[in-house]
């Protein structure tokens, strides 16, 4: 394969990744209507959408592809990576105004008597529910997954720092090249899936004290962001300089996409129905059994991503799938679902005749959808895709003001859209 047709097939990678945020929300939605309707407790269809949990894996693995790309990438052109501050402006932006709305509603619709004090507020509100076992499911209760997204964003800036400064360091005994780089971030990236599954192991075994809540820290997770970053070093590497892997040339054959999603498929069943999972989400099991389930999560979100990095898009059934409109639109206000599909189980289990575990899961499926579907393109139009522009804003503002006074602005403090 010719290097413009390789980096012609990463161009397109990012056009399905609306559709894979709309498949993680949907499978969130599954397995929290399973669970409420006792459709997961009562039906053998059950060990499967329990599993539903494992969209998280795949919003994991998206933001540590789509956040770590821009710095990978400028590290392997030689040039400034994202601005620090930029970064955390848009990352600002595109989180809180929403989620604060949210919370705040919440609050309006369950009693305020739920806020239990200010403490309790300023928990919620900054994403600090995850590190006490009393108020981990306070506020919006998925939200725990939000909490560890917003630690990866924090911490992120800060591993990219630390690369770039071994970067710098191998400089002074040779010239770094594209190839050099590459490996150094997949071996720093493979010390970091492995650390990460070895402090999971560790706060399953030994739940005591202050490491309770650790399964639900971004330690406990960082595996599943080192797939997501690991993706986002070789596609940029793929990009940088048209040589593709010979591991994953095979990502670019007919029908690719797939098989991976086949091998996904497979995956899925045997974390489902082989290593002894019941289907009750938060009561795993032991140790042995969790990591086990960390590391199929982690697999099978890495086979559902690999179609939409590698390959020329619209390509293929399921890379034609993930740019429909449908899940693209879908995708467009998955973090809207992620917030607000709790709150219209709860609303709508309390209004009808459909009470918790006895309800028909397929109808209040759909009607879940429809009115969370509805609720969530409001809140787009109305909240997120405001507070997104006036980060495009600020951010052009700032590039603006580079361009004029270039010697109060290095290089290296540009902001990068």
């Amino acid at each position: 394969m010719t290097a413009p047709a390789v980096r012609a097939k990463a161009a397109g990678f990012l056009q399905g990744f609306d559709g894979l945020r709309a498949v993680a929300a949907l499978l969130v939605v599954v397995v929290h209507v399973s669970g409420d309707s006792g459709y997961t407790y009562r039906s053998q269809v059950g060990f499967y959408t329990a599993r539903g949990e494992i969209g998280v894996s795949i919003f994991f693995l998206i933001s540590g592809f789509l956040l770590y790309r821009p710095f990978v990438a400028a590290a392997l052109a030689g040039r400034p990576g994202p601005a620090l501050r930029s970064y955390l402006v848009r990352r600002a932006l595109r989180i809180i105004p929403l989620y604060w709305v949210a919370l705040w509603v919440y609050y309006a619709v369950t009693g305020w008597k739920s806020v239990h004090g200010i403490s309790g507020l300023l928990q919620n509100m900054f994403f600090l529910q995850i590190y006490s076992k009393d108020w981990i499911f306070h506020g919006i209760t998925q939200a725990w997954s939000l909490c560890i997204e917003v630690t990866f964003y924090l911490a992120l800036p800060i591993w990219a720092a630390g690369m770039r400064w071994w970067d710098r360091r191998r400089e002074r005994h040779a010239a770094t090249t594209a190839e050099a780089v590459l490996r150094r971030e997949l071996i720093a990236l493979a010390v970091l899936y492995v650390v990460s599954l070895a402090f999971r192991w560790w706060v399953v075994k030994y739940p005591t004290g202050p490491t309770q809540t650790a399964r639900s820290w971004l330690p406990a997770w960082g595996d599943h962001f080192a797939l997501g970053m690991a993706l986002a070093v070789v596609a940029a590497y793929v990009a940088q300089t048209g040589k593709l892997p010979a591991v994953l040339r095979w990502l670019t054959k007919p029908g690719a996409d797939v098989i991976s999603w086949i091998v996904a498929a497979v995956i899925f069943y045997l974390t489902a129905r082989h290593i002894g999972l019941n289907t009750q989400p938060l009561r795993v099991g032991g140790a042995k059994v969790d990591l086990q389930r960390q590391v199929l999560y982690g697999l099978f979100g890495l086979f559902v991503l690999l179609p939409a990095v590698f390959g020329t898009a619209r390509t293929g059934a399921v890379r034609r799938l993930l740019a429909s409109r449908v899940l693209a639109l879908t995708g467009l206000v998955s973090y809207g679902i992620y917030l607000w599909h709790q709150l219209v189980i709860a609303e709508l289990q309390k209004h009808t005749s459909w009470v918790v575990l006895h309800s028909p899961f397929v109808p209040l499926l759909l009607v879940v959808l429809a009115i969370t579907l509805a609720v969530s393109t409001v809140t787009y139009l109305a909240v997120e895709r405001p507070g997104i522009a006036v980060g495009h804003r600020w951010l052009l503002r700032q590039r603006e003001r580079a361009a004029e006074h270039p010697t109060e602005h290095p290089a290296a403090e540009l902001p990068q859209l």
